[in-house]
Formats: C-alpha cells, sequence, structure tokens
C-alpha cells in the first residue's frame, strides 16, 4: 500500500493538517476550519477542498477523528444531510483505526467514505504523484528535454558529437519517461518502441 508521508499523527491536529497538506500537493484548494452554510444552519468541517475538473467544480470534505476506536455509525450516518446539502461529491471520514462494519452501510448508499488514514494516502497517492511530478518539471525548467520520447530539438543538432552528447543525456534520464508512462498512457508506446 503506497503512502505519501511516513507521519503518523498522534492528534487530530497533526491528522487535520496532514490532510490539507495532502490535498493541497494534489492540487486542490484545501482549508481547514471552514464553515458551510447548510439548510440546518452553518456547520464547520474540518478540512473543504475544491477542485476545479474541465471547468466544474468538485468539493471534498475530510472529517479527521483521530480515535483510537471505532467510529460509531451514528456519527458516519449524521453526516448524509450536510453532505447533500453542501453539494460535496466526496465526505470522507478520516481515522486513525479501523472501522466497524455497520459503516459500510453508509458507504453504499451514499458518496460517504469511512477510511484509516493510510486508506485515504493510498486513495490519492497517483494524483499527488502525478502533481509533484509537473511540480518537480516546472521548477527544473524544460527538463522534459531530457527525457521527452519525442527528442524534441533533436533535429536542431548539427554534428555526431553533439547527437552522441544529447543520446547520453536522454539515456541517462530515460527512467523519468517510464515512471511517468503509469501517468501519462499515451507516452508508453513510443517508450516501449524505444527500448526494444
Amino acid at each position: 500500500m503506497p503512502l505519501i508521508t511516513s507521519k503518523n499523527p498522534d492528534t487530530w491536529q497533526e491528522l487535520e493538517l496532514l490532510v490539507e497538506v495532502i490535498l493541497n500537493e494534489c492540487g486542490m484548494r484545501a482549508k481547514r476550519k471552514e464553515e458551510l452554510h447548510v439548510r440546518s444552519g452553518p456547520v464547520v468541517v474540518d478540512v473543504l477542498a475544491d477542485e476545479k475538473v474541465h471547468g466544474i467544480n468538485h468539493r471534498i470534505i475530510c472529517e479527521c477523528k483521530n480515535w483510537r476506536t471505532n467510529i460509531p455509525k451514528e456519527i458516519v450516518h449524521a453526516f448524509r444531510t450536510i453532505v447533500h446539502d453542501a453539494g460535496a461529491r466526496r465526505w470522507y471520514v478520516i481515522s486513525h483505526e479501523d472501522f466497524a462494519a455497520e459503516s459500510s452501510e453508509t458507504e453504499q448508499t451514499t458518496n460517504i467514505e469511512v477510511v484509516t488514514f493510510s486508506q485515504f494516502q493510498t486513495i490519492y497517492f497517483d494524483k499527488w504523484v502525478q502533481r509533484r511530478w509537473w511540480t518537480i518539471e516546472n521548477e527544473a525548467s524544460n527538463f522534459n528535454a531530457y527525457y521527452d520520447v519525442k527528442r524534441p530539438g533533436y533535429h536542431l543538432l548539427t554534428d555526431d558529437n553533439q547527437r552522441a552528447a544529447y543520446d547520453a543525456i536522454w539515456n541517462k534520464y530515460l527512467f523519468v519517461s517510464l515512471a511517468l508512462v503509469p501517468f501519462f498512457p499515451f507516452f508508453g508506446w513510443a517508450i516501449r518502441a524505444r527500448c526494444r
């Protein structure tokens, strides 16, 4: 099970902070202790994250319960109305330990998902890795020229020494292209062809 952090929160405040950081690093706008105005009145949620995907806003709410015992099903059921009124795409109840079997009934009938902190990290691992790659790419300013399967600029090289130097660097950083394949499947065919 891939994890984003090895930190194990000791308090609910640490759990909230780690969840907020992970969602922000996934490219969302996440904030702790946000107030939502729903039909039943104002509600403060532990972590609220918004993300635009193809122009559509997706809202994720996380309730962080760093309890050492199972979360009672009554607590999970109480979130149903709030989730609906808030227009949340997903509501996570995140806790330290595993949960009572009764909570699975709620998961089947709503968009509330009851998870441990480890399970939460697994859910967002691929999105987090993809975002981290793009952050590194942007910081490294055109690092892709050294691993891109299209080999940008290769046609501009004028002699065999330049092409040999480029080939050496490209082969050295080929692992970056191979690491990106799970996130960008359309690169796969070109990389496999190059590696034959």
